[in-house]
């Protein structure tokens, strides 16, 4: 499964919990690979936002305007 939808952005929230919860009904689990990319690309989301604006990163209110800002990416 890939974290980027052939429109090029990450699925929402909303879509993650979507697919935890029907893989939990369906017995099934994301595999680790899956995991992995996730947090590959959550990880890289932030580097680039702290390459690029790392002014805005540098208090947990910066992160949590971030997050309020871009939700989808958490």
């Amino acid at each position: 499964m890939s974290l980027v939808s052939a429109t090029g952005t990450m699925p929402s929230m909303s879509s993650k919990l979507f697919r935890i919860l029907s893989a939990a009904v369906c017995g099934q689990r994301p595999s680790r690979q899956e995991i992995e990319e996730e947090n590959r690309a959550r990880r890289e989301f932030i580097l680039d936002m702290m390459h690029y604006n790392p002014e805005a990163l540098q208090s947990e209110l910066g992160i949590q305007m971030m997050m309020h800002v871009y939700p989808s990416k958490f």
